[in-house]
């Protein structure tokens, strides 16, 4: 059997490394997991999976997988949104366990609103906020719970959508949904940078009146 495919040697780890000069395989875990590593890591994992649909492959089986990562970067972004906006505006609180979408954009889109009126009230987008916000709103709808498109049934065995209720469609089009999933990745990344830009610089400022 080709060495790629044969099975570890028993005793051996889960994680265990075989070859310890094969450094450009590492995956490097930080001491403490971190919001963003985990968003960003879901938000490639959607656009590779993207990349690969919009040649025309495989589209029919990788459409699970992107939706459900590009809805969990989604997520994760939404509530890095709320945490840094709560820790600019010093307010105390965890960040909402939660999984639906439209609550979680309403906080983040008070935050942002008020961030914006105290720090920078050019700031936002209008257009680009609404826009957004029609696009959580029809996410969440297909996918309230974070389930649709993780497992093909419910909690109840029921299956998890069924294409002639309209609700999902029975035909997606790949690359325009993945033109739609990056306008999203970037509204969130352009949010969560402009809060973390405004927190760092107050904090510079701050260090230098000492």
């Amino acid at each position: 059997m080709d060495d790629e495919y044969a099975w570890p040697k028993p005793g051996m780890s889960l994680f265990e490394t075989t070859n310890p000069h094969d450094w450009r395989a590492n995956a490097c875990m930080p001491y403490q997991p971190d919001w963003v590593l985990y968003q960003s890591g879901y938000q490639l994992a959607a656009e590779l999976l993207m990349a690969h649909t919009a040649s025309g492959k495989d589209q029919d089986l990788l459409i699970y997988p992107i939706l459900f990562n590009a809805r969990q970067a989604i997520e994760l972004g939404l509530k890095e949104t709320i945490r840094l906006g709560n820790r600019l505006l010093n307010r105390d609180g965890p960040y909402p366990k939660r999984h639906e979408l439209t609550p979680l954009w309403q906080m983040a889109k008070g935050l942002l609103a008020e961030a914006a009126s105290v720090h920078d009230p050019e700031a936002l987008d209008e257009e680009a906020t609404g826009a957004f916000e029609e696009l959580i709103k029809a996410l969440n709808t297909v996918d309230p719970g974070s389930f649709t498109f993780r497992y093909p049934t419910d909690q109840n065995d029921r299956p998890s959508f069924d294409a002639e209720d309209g609700i999902v469609p029975n035909q997606i089009n790949t690359r325009d949904l993945n033109h739609t999933l990056s306008a999203m990745f970037n509204y969130l990344t352009g949010t969560t940078e402009w809060l973390a830009n405004i927190i760092h610089t107050l904090q510079d400022m701050q260090s230098y009146s000492y």
